[in-house]
């Protein structure tokens, strides 16, 4: 193992020109660096980089920074030049490893390798690229591409601090990079009233590397015109639903409750608008101008007027029928995508060439930044019996209080979807990086029965296919709860299996399956991401992941057509768009539920955004699409309306005629504090004013309470009583200190007590 340590600073030194001729020079400097052995060479893990090449090629680290560009810019004037930077020679000679091939199913459903486009490829690599004497890649920086975040206008970089030449096997070590950006403005480019949408200006402060500087382009001034009504939360339905829905009112309700303000949108009206928006049926669309189409048009003539930030479709959502669809896409590969991302990015053209086929990777213009959080609930027919319980579902999981335990864990069934790849490594970067200091908990069953399937990292049970027996995910699933159950395995509309090739290859029966949901707990219903192709196949109404969402998923990620990987073991420093990929970054935001990030198609699309940032290619195209989220679009681990503490220790001792109690929390959401209530044997009374909370989400704090006011000869109980911001209260307890008494009978209910502040 080698190591070198450097800092990484960004610095905006330079920004604006005269009139409308522009630039803005920045300055890029790496980060600390770790050169580690694997099993086919080196590689480079650098803090915030992701490593990037073509399979066979090889492994280098990239970062991409956004540098924000004013909203008159002349998008095909822009430049980007190297101004200088610094460079030299690492001592020593390096094997850089090739980055592995893609994995795609062939004819008869099994998966082979795609080198895309390498036809000389001995031992993982690509003989051309290994045998060339020059140093790859030969740019420090590259435009990565430009995009449109809702108002924001930006581009891409990537910079690339290493380069390495196969031949002397010589690494250059780019320290730092000084470049400028130059662009042309036309003011009469300028949208003055998306001025007024400052929905993501807390994520442009954060993305760009120039925001201080830049916000100054977009900010407001007087003259322009107000913003309308603010709906924040989109409903888009049919009169047939709306009509035939009991609890979709109640939704709209709730929702308001939780804070957003919501609009009901069908194809013929706009409720609670007046109908001055009117209904999505009324627009005309972008060709061939389909429901999916009309849908669009109308997110993108109010998405920006009304705030909208999320939008929950309820409808069929099979692209061939005619209410509420998604849209089918083509990423490539031949395969025919369904997905709800084209109306996440709004403000790029998902059909550019005009040959109405949408999403082509290469030809078309979607930037894949969404402008808006996406979700659905499929409904299939008149089947309003479902939707009306799963609405219930998600209400009761956004009010649920008491003991959520249960939602900081785990379920990982992972098994070998094809030899060369051991889904165990998967499961332990979630868990390093991120799960373990969250406090999730986690319950790992991986293959263990084959010679070729043999996890390298410790489970807890040998994952076995199939139903009532050891290793039986449905049977470990029904008997626990589970916060997120995140599985490995292929699949098709209505099952997951576990393994690859023949049984006596690996192959183990079924993994999971759509019968398999009755046995699971409604009450307790996760967040579920299924590596396992078609699982949310829209036009069947059997599909698995509408199924998990009737019965044991509060929201569901599931792909519509097959998902593709890459060979070879997971590590968290790549960042190629594979299922394993999407999966790490969905959970990385979603178990941050004390963030933004948190909301569930927020953690979804951003996680997709990111990596598209990385690494575009069909593939990886076809992954972003491939993925939808079945439930509503803002729920969260822990929500809104949700009070949780999770309680370490609740401890009473006698210390010199006093009574000391100590607690500790290991995490607090929406927590104001403690009040102590005690019970001497005669009455039960707080004793204490409003101890304020001192703990987090992702952390809990130790507390200490001495009771003076005590006689020698009385056993006392306590009760620890916390208090949400919401002013509703749970009691913990009671532990018990002093002489003991029979006090039982004596008891009055809790609710009887009061609480003094």
């Amino acid at each position: 193992m080698r190591t070198s340590i450097y800092l990484g600073i960004v610095a905006i030194l330079a920004l604006t020109g005269a009139g409308f001729a522009d630039e803005i020079i920045v300055e890029f400097t790496a980060s600390e660096y770790e050169i580690v052995d694997v099993e086919n060479g080196e590689i480079i893990e650098m803090d915030g980089y992701g490593l990037a090449g073509t399979p066979g090629s090889p492994m280098l680290p990239i970062n991409v920074y956004h540098v924000a560009l004013p909203p008159d810019v002349v998008w095909d004037s822009i430049s980007i030049e190297e101004l200088e930077r610094g460079e030299s020679a690492l001592p020593g000679q390096f094997d850089i490893a090739p980055h592995p091939p893609l994995m795609v199913p062939g004819p008869d459903g099994e998966f082979t390798e795609d080198w895309q486009g390498a036809t000389n490829v001995m031992d993982g690599k690509d003989v051309d690229v290994y045998s060339s004497d020059e140093f790859l890649p030969e740019d420090t920086i590259k435009s990565n591409g430009t995009g449109q975040m809702r108002k924001w206008k930006y581009v891409r970089i990537a910079y690339a601090p290493f380069s390495y030449n196969p031949i002397s096997r010589q690494l250059l070590f780019r320290d730092g990079v000084r470049l400028r950006i130059e662009f042309e403005r036309d003011s009469d480019l300028l949208d003055k009233a998306s001025l007024n949408d400052m929905v993501f200006d807390d994520k442009a402060a954060t993305r760009f590397v120039n925001y201080r500087e830049a916000r100054e382009w977009y900010k407001l001034t007087n003259g322009f015109r107000p913003m309308g009504d603010s709906y924040d939360y989109v409903i888009m339905t049919t009169e047939a639903i709306k009509n035939g829905s009991t609890e979709l009112a109640n939704l709209n309700t709730h929702l308001q409750n939780v804070g957003h303000i919501v609009l009901t949108v069908t194809e013929s009206h706009s409720y609670e608008d007046g109908d001055t928006a009117g209904g999505y049926g009324t627009k005309t669309g972008q060709a061939p101008d389909g429901v999916a189409d009309k849908m669009r048009k109308w997110l993108i003539d109010y998405y920006q007027n009304y705030g909208v930030v999320y939008v929950l479709f309820i409808g069929d959502p099979d692209p061939g029928h005619s209410y509420v669809p998604m849209k089918n896409t083509y990423p490539g590969y031949g395969l025919t995508v369904p997905t709800d991302y084209y109306f996440a990015d709004l403000t790029g053209d998902w059909d550019s060439d005009g040959d109405q086929y949408f999403g082509e990777y290469g030809q078309d213009n979607a930037d894949l930044d969404p402008e808006i959080y996406p979700a659905r609930i499929p409904v299939y027919g008149t089947d309003y019996t479902n939707l009306d319980n799963i609405i219930q579902k998600e209400i009761n999981y956004d009010t649920e209080h008491g003991d959520l335990d249960w939602r900081l864990s785990v379920l990982f069934p992972l098994s070998f979807p094809w030899t060369s790849t051991d889904p165990s490594y998967y499961a332990r970067d979630m868990i390093n990086q991120y799960l373990s200091t969250r406090n999730f908990t986690t319950y790992k069953m991986y293959q263990n029965a084959h010679d070729n399937c043999r996890s390298d990292y410790a489970w807890d049970e040998v994952l076995h296919g199939g139903i009532s027996a050891a290793g039986s995910v449905v049977d470990r699933w029904a008997a626990h709860a589970y916060g997120l159950v995140f599985w490995f395995g292929h699949g098709n509309h209505s099952v997951a299996v576990v393994g690859h090739g023949s049984p006596a290859a690996c192959s183990e029966g079924y993994l999971f399956k759509t019968s398999y949901c009755s046995n699971l707990d409604d009450t307790h219903p996760a967040f579920t991401f299924q590596i396992s192709c078609q699982n949310g196949w829209p036009s069947d109404a059997n599909n698995l992941g509408y199924a998990l969402l009737k019965k044991g998923a509060v929201n569901t990620s599931s792909a519509s057509n097959s998902s593709l990987g890459y060979s070879g073991n997971f590590t968290y420093t790549r960042r190629w768009g594979g299922s394993q990929d999407i999966g790490y970054w969905y959970a990385r935001n979603l178990t941050d539920y004390s963030s933004a990030n948190g909301a569930c198609a927020r953690a979804f699309y951003e996680a997709n955004y990111y990596l598209s940032t990385y690494h575009s290619s069909s593939a990886a195209w076809h992954n972003y699409f491939v993925y939808n989220l079945y439930g509503c679009p803002h729920t969260r681990i822990i929500g809104e309306l949700n009070t949780y503490i999770r309680l370490s220790s609740f401890e009473a001792h006698a210390r010199a005629g006093k009574i000391v109690l100590t607690w500790e929390t290991g995490a607090e959401v929406d927590n104001s504090g403690f009040v102590i209530y005690r019970f001497d044997g005669k009455e039960r009374k707080a004793i204490s004013r409003l101890i304020g909370a001192q703990g987090a989400p992702g952390a809990g704090a130790s507390y200490r309470f001495v009771d003076s006011n005590v006689r020698p000869g009385v056993r006392y109980q306590y009760w620890l009583v916390d208090i949400d911001t919401n002013g509703k209260w749970t009691a913990h307890g009671p532990v018990g200190a002093g002489l003991p008494s029979p006090v039982e009978r004596h008891f009055r209910p809790m609710r009887e007590a009061r609480v003094v502040r």
